[in-house]
């Protein structure tokens, strides 16, 4: 078995650490464990079911998940680069799904969704401008979209009004949106 590689910094720490002239004190070295993952590392799936949290963070992550269609925990995605959410075969999440903070994203394409567990939070995705979600029928959270300066305050309404407000558990909360008139 080959030998750890140990980093240069380290070596420089401790030689640092003994140079110093003060009592030997052990250290324990552990590996590097290289990158981390985008989703909990104790998720498992089935093949349709992914369980466990998963964070989005390009174009390459949303294709590792596109052909789920159940997220059992949470989904977050934000992307400096995403320019469109398209995921067709996702059809329920039952956590909360954050789509947040991703400056280039213009569409939001979810048709197959039917039931978001917990929250749903559209937030700061100021190139936004559409967001499909026709088979949408429960949200077991607050529907919130704020602060897309490009999204209409129109898509919000037509999409409360399309899952019903008595299938959004906690309300509806929409602010900072573009004021688009005649909603």
């Amino acid at each position: 078995m080959k030998a750890p590689r140990i980093p240069a910094i380290a070596v420089v720490s401790l030689l640092a650490l003994t140079a110093c002239g003060s009592e030997t004190v052990p250290v324990s070295l552990i590996a590097d464990p290289g990158p981390q993952s985008l989703y909990d590392p104790y998720a498992i799936s089935d093949g349709d079911t992914f369980v466990g949290d998963i964070r989005i963070n390009s174009q390459t992550d949303l294709d590792q998940f596109s052909d789920y269609k159940r997220i059992q925990g949470h989904v977050t995605i934000g992307s400096e680069y995403l320019t469109e959410l398209k995921w067709s075969k996702l059809q329920k999440i039952d956590g909360y799904l954050f789509i947040w903070e991703n400056p280039s994203l213009k569409v939001i394409d979810l048709p197959s969704l039917r039931e978001v567990g917990q929250t749903l939070l559209i937030r700061e995705n100021n190139r936004l401008t559409e967001a499909s979600f026709p088979s949408l029928e429960k949200i077991g959270g607050t529907l919130s979209i704020v602060y897309n300066q490009r999204l209409s305050n129109c898509v919000v309404q037509d999409l409360e009004t399309a899952i019903g407000a008595s299938n959004i558990a906690e309300g509806v909360f929409a602010q900072g949106n573009y004021d688009e008139p005649g909603c």
